[in-house]
């Protein structure tokens, strides 16, 4: 209105009719503009408040909301009823992060800020990220950022998404062959590497040695078995910290038996030795071989003969412990008491009696006889031999 009020004027018998206008305007709006001035395409302008005690003048009037923009003017009183007021505002800015969490420890890993205008898209992706933390050994176990995210206005919060990441595990054993000393994760070169093959696997063995007493046997090698005893370890493939491990077990439970061999001239002192059980020790066993006794030559007087033959017992071909029967050597101009021999004690010798060979001694003769006196009847002359 452009007064406060009417109708205080003066009515006389020269004036009766006195005749007031009041004229009314419309009030003027609040108007929302961009830092730069510009109007905000679709936004609300609000039109004042009317004053309740002066309609002279407009009242105090809210600043009306728009969508995506926000202003720090609560409200305006507006000194022209009639003109409308520019009020700024700037645009909403959300704020939104993206945190990667170790659920394995309880760690935040890292956490990507965000920051853009309400109902823009989200441009960003977590692949990269979760491929770098799979390199370091991560497991995904959830990834709660949406691909179609966007900045938006539920709620006055910050945006906030999180994925979820835990320690993957590796093994390492007689099932899972890996090489030592190289990264558990291979896109990872500097990150913890696979032990040595001594950590999960124990090579034993059953050794049977063969020596003689006298050191002068033609013996075989050493015969060697080997066993494994192996386990199966389990990694923590970002820490290389080991988590979990199974009981050691044998590749198999028993060695084999091992026979002695027959030994020409020596005696083993036992047939054979029994395989024993797989332990985590090594085990030794020896067998030892003798010199077998010999057949001496000696006369009927106990003296040796000299520069004869005295040959060692024969073997059991079939018994690395035993002997068997042995022919007394041939000695020209002796004839042995005994054709064999057959020894209880295999390491001591046995004297055989020889006795010597007694030739006769025959002498070729030959007897003539002459005749004479008869003439020529004298008989020819006569010759005998061996007579």
């Amino acid at each position: 209105a452009d007064q406060k009020e009417a109708g205080f004027n003066v009515v006389t018998p020269y004036v009766p009719t006195v005749t007031e206008h009041v004229t009314y305007r419309k009030l003027g709006r609040i108007i929302p503009v961009t830092e730069d001035g510009e109007y905000i395409p679709g936004a609300l302008t609000k039109q004042y408040n009317n004053n309740k005690k002066d309609p002279r003048k407009a009242g105090e009037t809210a600043t009306p909301a728009v969508q995506d923009y926000m202003t720090d003017i609560k409200s305006v009183v507006p000194n022209k009823p009639g003109g409308d007021t520019p009020v700024v505002y700037r645009k909403i800015f959300k704020k939104a992060s993206i945190t990667y969490i170790d659920e394995t420890t309880g760690a935040y890993l890292v956490s990507d800020q965000l920051t853009g205008e309400l109902g823009e898209a989200i441009e960003y992706g977590t692949a990269t990220r979760i491929k770098t933390f799979k390199d370091m050994g991560y497991d995904l176990i959830q990834d709660e950022f949406p691909k179609d995210a966007i900045f938006d206005d539920k709620d006055i919060d910050d945006q906030e998404w999180f994925v979820l990441l835990q320690h993957d595990v590796a093994k390492v054993g007689p099932d899972h062959e890996q090489v030592p000393d190289t990264p558990i994760n291979p896109n990872n070169p500097d990150g913890p590497k696979w032990p040595s093959k001594y950590a999960y696997e124990k090579e034993v063995s059953f050794t049977v040695f063969y020596k003689s007493t006298d050191g002068n046997a033609d013996l075989p090698d050493a015969d060697v078995q080997k066993a494994y005893w192996v386990r199966t370890l389990t990694f923590d493939k970002v820490t290389g910290e080991l988590v979990d491990e199974t009981e050691w077990s044998p590749n198999k439970t028993k060695y084999y038996d091992i026979y002695a061999p027959v030994v020409l001239g020596y005696f083993a002192d036992r047939v054979e030795v029994k395989g024993r059980e797989v332990t985590e020790d090594n085990i030794e066993e020896t067998i030892t071989y003798v010199p077998l006794g010999k057949i001496i030559p000696i006369d009927a007087n106990g003296r040796l003969i000299p520069n004869v033959p005295t040959p060692t017992f024969n073997n059991d071909a079939n018994n690395p412990t035993k002997v068997s029967e042995t022919l007394v050597p041939h000695i020209p101009g002796y004839r042995p008491m005994q054709q064999s021999v057959m020894p209880e004690s295999l390491t001591d010798d046995i004297l055989v009696e020889y006795a010597p060979i007694l030739e006769d001694v025959t002498q070729p003769t030959l007897q003539t006889v002459f005749f004479k006196g008869a003439g020529e009847a004298t008989p020819s002359v006569n010759i005998q031999s061996d007579f």
